[in-house]
Formats: structure tokens, sequence, C-alpha cells
């Protein structure tokens, strides 16, 4: 008997967070800044599904992340690099 569910892995971009990637979506607290961050992008996300104001906002938060002198502070670098590319490339197809 098939289920007609759909099946999403859970996969964090990071080990450990709970909020920071596709099917990563907690219930539980978020570990740190970056996680809060993800939190309140995939809220949005959740309110008014993919737009480019939520990236935008989410672009906002993270970009004070980027000047930790720690792991937190490369993660936030590393998702804050991307969303800037995705920015982008919403902004040219806008």
């Amino acid at each position: 008997m098939c289920c007609n569910k759909t099946f999403r892995p859970r996969f964090c971009v990071f080990p450990g967070y709970k909020y920071c990637g596709p099917g990563c979506s907690g219930p539980e607290q978020p570990i740190n800044a970056v996680d809060a961050a993800c939190q309140v992008h995939d809220i949005c996300y959740r309110n008014f599904g993919p737009c480019y104001e939520c990236d935008l906002l989410f672009h906002y938060i993270l970009e004070p992340l980027t000047h930790f002198p720690s792991k937190e502070g490369r993660h936030a670098r590393i998702i804050y690099t991307y969303m800037t590319l995705q920015l982008f490339i919403r902004r040219l197809f806008r």
C-alpha cells in the first residue's frame, strides 16, 4: 500500500543546527544566533512563501554575525555568501 505523504529528508547544512537547511525546521530551540536567523527565515517562508523579502531579511540578520571570529561566524559567512548570490539571481529574474 502506498502512502500519499511526500517524504522530505531532514537535511541540516551544519551538524547540530535545528533550522539551517531544507527540511530542517525545528521544533527545538535554535542552538545559536545563526540558527535563530535560519528560524526567522523559516517562519517568514511559512507565513509568506519563498519570497525575495524573506531572503533579504535573512541576509540583513546574518550580516553582523559574519564578523564573529568563531565557527558560528564561519557558518554565518557561508550562508551569507550563498544568500548574496541567491538575492542577485532573484533580482535578475524579478
